[in-house]
């Protein structure tokens, strides 16, 4: 499973539009989706800007409702590192799923001497805690830093896109295999959305919903080879 947040377009007066400087359509309502293979959407939240509880991260709290119907099965999440953190992994570890992603250098208990690691390229440093939670530092073109709950720090061999052969970290390419599903959801909804301009910030989610989200989960349905 892959979490990543998305952007209904929207530039009416509405009190949790968003801005995200990193997306095609910067001015819009966040959405929250929760893909899987192929893009296929299984969770979807709107972010109202009402999600903080006392002693809860809000990136924590949105993962755990979001994943609540697919826990304690043995699946993996794969998240960003806007959400992934110990804690986070913590969390899911207790409802037996897995945790890959992404690592902030400033996320609480994050273990210092990887953290602070000075590599040189293709080295890897890493800590793994009582909990078989493993933080690594890889140094690729930058410094990676990545979490994960169901791998170690090993190296494979790959081929990149010149035909060099090179050694990359198992977490690594785990992880952008897998990221990619809520962008293969956004990018085939860009090829013909059927989003139109309106002043009414409902409208454009039922659209988004009825018919980006659910004809797209149908079409990967009748496509699907799983």
């Amino acid at each position: 499973m892959c979490i990543d947040e998305s952007v209904i377009p929207f530039v009416g007066r509405l009190s949790f539009r968003q801005y995200i400087k990193n997306k095609r359509h910067r001015y819009g309502i966040k959405i929250f989706k929760l893909c899987i293979n192929d893009g296929y959407t299984i969770g979807f939240k709107i972010y109202a800007g009402q999600e903080a509880i006392p002693g809860v991260a809000i990136s924590t709290k949105i993962v755990m409702e979001l994943a609540a119907d697919y826990l304690d099965e043995g699946r993996t999440m794969f998240t960003d590192n806007w959400y992934t953190s110990v804690s986070l992994a913590n969390e899911l570890l207790g409802r037996s799923t897995n945790l890959v992603g992404t690592l902030r250098s400033n996320r609480k208990f994050n273990p210092k001497n990887v953290i602070n690691a000075k590599l040189k390229k293709g080295e890897i440093k890493s800590s793994q805690n009582d909990n078989n939670i493993v933080v690594m530092k890889w140094k690729d073109k930058r410094d990676v830093l990545m979490l994960s709950t169901k791998h170690k720090d090993n190296l494979v061999e790959t081929t990149n896109k010149r035909g060099q052969k090179l050694f990359k970290p198992q977490m690594v390419m785990d992880y952008n295999k897998a990221k990619g599903f809520v962008d293969i959801s956004d990018l085939r909804n860009s090829y013909h959305s059927p989003l139109r301009r309106s002043i009414k910030w409902y409208r454009k989610i039922a659209f988004e919903i009825l018919l980006n989200t659910s004809v797209l989960n149908a079409l990967t349905l009748f496509c699907c080879d799983w």
